[in-house]
């Protein structure tokens, strides 16, 4: 895991950091897709467990 701080930043800091924080927060979404989508699959696989 990585972290960025930022104190008190200037306007210039905030601009170059912007890219940053915008990969971080999609490769967030993408990390939270695929672990719901996990976890309906093993979901659907206990159901059919206790169907059969």
């Amino acid at each position: 895991m990585r972290w960025i701080c930022s104190l008190n930043s200037s306007e210039k800091t905030l601009e170059e950091l912007k890219p940053l924080i915008q990969e971080a927060y999609e490769y967030a979404k993408e990390k939270f897709k695929n672990l719901k989508s996990l976890r309906t699959n093993i979901d659907e696989c206990t159901k059919r467990e206790v169907l059969v």
